[in-house]
């Protein structure tokens, strides 16, 4: 005999799953390349995709994280999307010489050895470090992008 259900009876499991899944979503999906390392971020992704959930990876830092996230999203099967910066220093280029190309709004992974990128150590002595509060610290809204930014990549069409 089967047993008939109410629409409560399967609405509130059905939610209790659903809820149970965007949290995962949100935990395991969203790894900051800031403070994550490559392996931990890897791990978060494979944990991801055991789950079927999509791997999107935060990167608003420098060219040296975008490679490595770029590389780690090239080899995570369950790549969505990469956050990334819209401009950046203006001497990032003198910096190093990332080559990165957008293409029908995708990013070209780099076919380069290692991480794709050469730093200039003697460029980037002239420019140390600044350590900035940012806003989760203070509070308020920081815009951590200066205003002479400019985009680091190419786009082709």
């Amino acid at each position: 005999m089967n047993k008939k259900f109410s629409p409560k009876e399967v609405l509130v499991p059905t939610l209790t799953l659903f809820l149970i899944a965007l949290v995962a979503t949100l935990l395991l999906a969203m790894v900051n390349s800031v403070t994550a390392d490559r392996i931990a971020a890897g791990k978060a992704a494979a944990e991801a995709e055991a789950r079927h959930i999509g791997f999107c990876p935060h990167n608003p830092s420098g060219p040296v994280a975008n490679a490595a996230t770029l590389q780690l999203a090239a080899c995570v099967p369950n790549f969505v999307k990469l956050e990334m910066m819209m401009t950046d220093v203006p001497y990032r280029a003198d910096i190093c010489d990332e080559q990165l190309t957008v293409e029908n709004g995708c990013v070209v992974i780099p076919e380069r050895p290692g991480l794709g990128i050469e730093l200039n150590e003697k460029e980037m002595e002239k420019y140390p470090f600044i350590p900035t509060q940012l806003r989760h610290y203070r509070g308020d809204l920081t815009n951590i992008r200066p205003v002479d930014a400019v985009p680091y990549y190419q786009i082709r069409k």
